[in-house]
């Protein structure tokens, strides 16, 4: 009894699924599902070095443009921080003390207006970034990765 109702769930089996495979069948099967994730992983590959390549393309013709809001912006936000610290470890500690030397050798007396604070936190956040995206960019150069 045991040994016809094992028959009858193979021939059921069978009858759904279809008849068993040979072990040279599933080699061919396994060897095409092989072709096939390797030929996705070559189109995958493929279209991201075309994007890659589509992004090197689009950063050279922006690079290359006369639009200060194209090619402009990191060498304007470099002067925006050369700008911040000169005003605030230069100007801001020195320019009170010339314009009271300057008035004691004319003879006057000189009131110089505070000048205002610039929030160095900020700047100092802004410049860090710049500088390591400009080392991280001059590393992959050296390496001669994109």
């Amino acid at each position: 009894m045991a040994e016809g109702v094992g028959s009858l769930a193979k021939d059921i089996r069978a009858a759904i699924t279809g008849p068993e495979m040979t072990a040279e069948q599933k080699a061919q099967i396994e060897m095409q599902l092989l072709v096939m994730e390797s030929a996705a992983a070559k189109a995958a590959a493929d279209f991201d070095a075309a994007q890659m390549q589509g992004q090197v393309d689009l950063n050279k013709i922006e690079a290359g443009s006369d639009s200060i809001f194209k090619s402009g912006w990191r060498p304007a936000v470099g002067w925006i921080c050369v700008a911040g610290l000169t005003l605030t470890f230069l100007v801001k500690p020195l320019l009170p003390w010339i314009c009271q030397v300057g008035a004691l050798m004319v003879g006057r007396e000189s009131i110089v207006p505070p000048i205002p604070e610039i929030p160095m936190n900020d700047l100092l956040i802004l410049l860090s970034g710049l500088l390591g995206l400009g080392t991280m960019r001059s590393v992959e150069k050296i390496k001669g990765t994109r």
